[in-house]
């Protein structure tokens, strides 16, 4: 905040202007190494949302489930369904 942006587009070229500062980024040779699992689904539950799609999940091997609901405690129904 505050400062320059980290890119700029020229509408009339329609290209990206590099503007960062370099002194930010003095190792070129950094690759960071993360081990990053795709199994993981965010599920924007809704009423009427069918638990048995949560089980296809499980069924499938998904790692973790992540949980979106609308703040009305729905979700706690959800869990009894289950």
């Amino acid at each position: 905040m505050g400062s320059d942006p980290a890119f700029i587009v020229t509408p009339t070229l329609g290209k990206f202007k590099k503007n960062i500062q370099d002194e930010f980024f003095k190792d070129a040779k950094y690759n960071p190494r993360m081990k990053i699992d795709t199994k993981v689904a965010l599920v924007k539950y809704h009423p009427g949302y069918d638990p048995k799609l949560i089980e296809n999940l499980i069924q499938t091997g998904c790692k973790a489930i992540i949980f979106e609901g609308t703040g009305l405690d729905m979700l706690d129904v959800l869990c009894t369904m289950l």
